[in-house]
């Protein structure tokens, strides 16, 4: 049986330098756990070919 994948949305904290970057700090996932961000590591252009879409792709610490 293929695995079955669905996309979430979830509400995310953040921040826009004056520059425009945008700097996540929460993430808060739907059964209430809130997810500190310390540290962006990694940021890049991404689409998933698993439930379609794209946008920017963060990897955090």
């Amino acid at each position: 049986m293929a695995t079955q994948y669905r996309k979430a949305y979830v509400p995310v904290t953040l921040d826009v330098d004056k520059e425009g970057a945008i700097l996540p700090r929460l993430i808060w996932w739907d059964n209430g756990v809130i997810f500190q961000i310390d540290q962006i590591l990694y940021k890049c252009r991404a689409t998933s070919k698993k439930v379609g879409g794209g946008g920017i792709r963060y990897t955090v610490q």
